[in-house]
This record gives structure tokens, sequence and C-alpha cells, in this order.
């Protein structure tokens, strides 16, 4: 019953989100990241592991039917208030004021997103090449509040969009549970993981290093500035940087078997630790050998 009661509990955090205003720096939040700083994509892939979540339980139940009505009725509470407040529409942004936590006297933030109120009211109508995103949404958005003659309005639009992409996945996630009870209930089907979201097919590369020294090799590579990702956002630059690690490779583990990389964060935030200090000496002295070795080879054949 735990892996029941931790599924549960997990739609129910999903369900409940927080919405906050940060009176200091005139924005809104999102489960208490400045819209700005919101991964939209990360919508999309934790309903993906509730998904998954949800075919592990399925398989372990003998009235997976019940059960399914249980998760659709649970989600159905949030879906019922968005609709019966009409939250889909911007111009029903009130109805989220009992739900909106003031905050004051918090630390100055500065924004980095390239979509500034500015950059928008200059920007004539939507195109092939902004149409898409959160940009487009604003764009789209300056006939309703009169190119933003209220500024407040350009990050209510923000917060309106956030919370656009977020009930996209839920409906998402309906539309799941709605596919599985058809199943069952007209075919009778046993076999629920050929049900799976389909994952994104992807090549790994092993490097030949521990975790932790792995980690220590990205973090040179970072530093250095040899890699690096165009992004404005710390926040977000950070992110991309354990995404792309976690997605793309794999490690040697202590029995020398290759193991794929997972929360690789959490070396990220050992190695400033001193009995990591070797480790990184490890890694740095390797990695000159080794540029050292291929420099001699160029050089022999001149």
């Amino acid at each position: 019953m735990n892996h029941i009661e931790e599924f549960l509990k997990d739609v129910n955090r999903y369900c409940d989100f927080y919405l906050e205003y940060d009176a200091t720096n005139s924005k809104y939040k999102f489960n208490n990241l400045f819209v700005d700083e919101i991964d939209f994509e990360s919508f999309e892939n934790d309903i993906v592991k509730l998904k998954n979540g949800l075919i592990d339980v399925l398989v372990d139940i003998e009235k997976p039917e019940s059960f399914i009505l249980d998760v659709l009725n649970e989600i159905n509470r949030i879906v019922v208030w968005y609709e019966n407040k009409n939250i889909r529409n911007f111009n029903s942004f009130n109805e989220l004021g009992s739900l909106i936590v003031k905050t004051e006297n918090n630390q100055i933030y500065t924004s980095s997103s390239e979509y500034t109120i500015e950059n928008v009211q200059s920007i004539s109508g939507i195109s092939e090449e902004n149409y898409d995103g959160i940009l487009g949404y604003l764009i789209f958005h300056k006939l309703t509040t009169n190119n933003y003659i209220e500024k407040a309005d350009f990050e209510k639009v923000k917060l309106h969009y956030a919370l656009k992409k977020y009930f996209e996945s839920i409906y998402n996630f309906i539309a799941f549970l709605l596919t599985l009870q058809y199943n069952i209930n007209h075919f009778g089907i046993k076999d629920y993981n050929h049900l799976r979201p389909i994952p994104k097919p992807t090549l790994r590369c092993t490097i030949n290093l521990s975790k932790i020294e792995s980690a220590n090799l990205f973090n040179l590579l970072y530093q250095s500035g040899l890699f690096y990702f165009d992004l404005k956002s710390d926040v977000k630059r950070k992110k991309a940087q354990m995404d792309f690690i976690n997605a793309n490779f794999n490690y040697i583990n202590p029995r020398g078997k290759v193991v794929q990389m997972t929360n690789v964060v959490k070396e990220f935030g050992e190695i400033n630790a001193f009995h990591h200090k070797e480790n990184q000496l490890k890694v740095l002295d390797l990695l000159i050998d080794e540029l050292n070795s291929i420099r001699e080879k160029t050089s022999l054949k001149e």
C-alpha cells in the first residue's frame, strides 16, 4: 500500500500549486519560482513521471478501474475550480486574488528574462519568429491590456501564461487517465506497460571516470568556458548544465560497471568540499596529460 499512498501524495502535491506576489520586486511567483525562472517543459516532464508512477501502481492492484476513478476525482477538484472561475480567460485574473499570497521586504531580484515590457511594447505583431511560447502570449495580450498601459498587467500576463501551461499538463494527465479507463473497461487490458509514455531515445556517452570525477571534469569544462549554455539566467544555466549531463552520459561505478548518470547535482554540491580536492586534482592532471599526449602525437605528424 505504501507505493499507492506515495503516488496519491505525488498527485496531491502536483495539484496543490502556490501563488505569490512579491511586492518588493513587483513580480509573481508560481510554486516559489519567479515566472521568469520557470522551465515550462518541466510541467510536461512531471506529468510523464506521474504517468509512469500510475502504471507502476496499476500492475500491482486488483481493481485498477476504481483507483483510476479515485485519481480522476482528486484531479477534478482543481479542474472544476479552474473551469468554474473561467481562469483560462485572462479577464478572470482577479479570481486568483484569494489564492495569491502577498510578501514584502524580500531580497531584490534582478530578472534575467530577455522579454522586457519595453521590448514587447515595441513589437508590432505576432510573426513566425515570436508566436510561440511566453513571448507570443505577451504580444497577444497587448490588445487585451492596451499595450500594457498599466505595467502591472505585464507581470499578470506572465503569471497567467504559467497557469496556462500548468493546466495544459493537468488536462494531458486527465486524457491519459481516460484512455486507460476506456481500454480497461472496453478491452479488459491487463498489460499496462505498453501504455507508458514513450521516452525520447538517447544514445549516451560513457565517461571512463567515477561519478564524482565526472562531475569534476564537467565543472572544469564549465568554469573554463569551453562548454557553456547561452542563457542569461544563472538558475536556468545551472539547470541546463545538470540536465545535459544527466540526459547524455554514463559513468563507471566502484564495481567497474557502466551506470547511467542521474542526480549529478549532488556531486556538484560536494565538489568544493575539502575531501574531494584530490579528485579535482586527479581529473585536472588526467585532462592535462591527455591533452599533452594529443599534442605530442599531432606534432609527430608534421
